[in-house]
């Protein structure tokens, strides 16, 4: 039977690939179990994260005496009792020659409910800290521990139209005879002096209620501070790559402020706004699992890429008949970064 004989190059070189890998998987392992620390940075983008906002009875509106949405009828600087120059209406359907009345109108309150509503605005983008050591081996393997630090701004806004009931004051001023009205648009001042006079006491008002339109804008603008710590496995797959898995509990902090702003659009083009806003500050808690995967794109410095799923209690903002509440049940984090392993 005849004999194949490996050419003597061939068989060098299949030597030297063998010996270079057994040099590449043992310095793999070498990196491993020398580089027991680490310490990354990266950046992480958020889902999964809803706001439910409920209640937001429509607002009231302040009163002042004399000030209409279609004019104005103020004491002027003589302090007369009776009438004053210090007047101005804004269209000629305000005035009735036959009975002397310049009627003014004004919004005296809203009444109507803006709704409930689950808003999610992700995605949200945040940074990412985290330090971790090795502290046994176990085959391949090696187990450690890891604490973590990430900071995710987030803002949630929900916009709304709602229909509400309008109650419309229409107050009536004598004019006195013989005083010449001016055109619509007059604008008299309290100088009390060459002006045309009106009484500074409205006669009975009426009142109606009407339908009318409300925009509602409300907005979550809040940070999450979260700390977490658990224990990881760290596990080298081939040359210049490596796994690394981990999970534990996780403790949140939410600070930040519900902000919302009402207008509520009246015939004739006037409008009513109402803003503002409140704090709430409040510790949240849950638990963590991730898987990264890293690239040894040098002796010391690895880019990672990676999931992470964290579940934390709810977060609670209310105030009077205003309330929202941030979920964060079930949030699916993507993380990404430079590693530095020592």
């Amino acid at each position: 039977m005849r004999t194949f004989t490996v050419p003597r190059s061939i068989s060098r070189g299949c030597s030297a690939l063998l010996a270079g890998t057994a040099a590449v998987t043992s310095a793999t392992h070498a990196q491993a179990a020398d580089w027991t620390k680490h310490f990354r940075v990266g950046m992480q983008v958020t889902l999964n994260i809803e706001a439910e906002f409920s209640g937001g009875g429509l607002f009231d509106i302040p009163i002042r005496p004399g000030r209409y949405d279609n004019g104005y009828v103020l004491a002027d600087s003589t302090g007369d009792p009776d009438v004053t120059t210090n007047w101005g209406y804004d269209t000629d359907d305000q005035f009735d020659p036959a009975s002397r009345l310049m009627t003014f109108s004004r919004a005296e309150s809203f009444s109507g409910q803006i709704g409930d509503s689950t808003k999610d605005d992700s995605p949200y983008l945040g940074l990412e800290l985290a330090y971790g050591t090795a502290i046994t081996r176990w085959g391949d393997a090696l187990i450690g521990w890891e604490a973590g630090y990430s900071f995710l701004p987030i803002s949630i806004s929900d916009g709304r139209t709602a229909s509400c009931v309008t109650t419309i004051g229409r107050y009536p001023y004598r004019v006195p005879d013989g005083v010449i009205v001016p055109p619509p648009g007059h604008r008299g001042t309290a100088s009390g002096i060459g002006q045309p006079v009106i009484s500074r006491n409205f006669e009975e008002p009426e009142f109606e209620d009407i339908t009318s339109n409300a925009r509602s804008s409300r907005t979550l603008d809040v940070s999450l501070h979260t700390l977490r710590f658990g224990p990881t496995i760290h596990l080298e797959l081939a040359r210049r790559w490596a796994f690394q898995g981990g999970l534990g509990p996780a403790i949140g902090y939410v600070t930040g402020d519900y902000e919302f702003s009402d207008r509520v659009s009246l015939a004739g083009g006037t409008s009513r706004e109402s803003e503002g806003d409140f704090g709430a500050d409040e510790f949240v808690y849950g638990g963590y699992a991730q898987a990264l995967l890293l690239f040894h794109f040098e002796d010391h410095g690895d880019i990672y890429a990676g999931l992470q799923f964290m579940g934390l209690t709810g977060a609670d903002f209310e105030e009077g008949d205003r309330s929202a509440k941030l979920n964060m049940g079930a949030t699916l984090w993507f993380l990404v970064g430079v590693n530095w392993p020592f």
